[in-house]
């Protein structure tokens, strides 16, 4: 895994996390310190 994110990673995070745009999230889940699970 890289210790730093550049200017196309966070584009990429930007484009994926704006389809949640408005969205609730009821509960969130972190099974494995590299991931997050949410219920919304």
């Amino acid at each position: 895994m890289k210790a730093t994110m550049s200017g196309f990673d966070l584009r990429a995070v930007a484009r994926e996390l704006n389809e949640y745009a408005g969205a609730y999230v009821k509960k969130a889940y972190m099974p494995h310190y590299e991931q997050i699970v949410s219920a919304y």
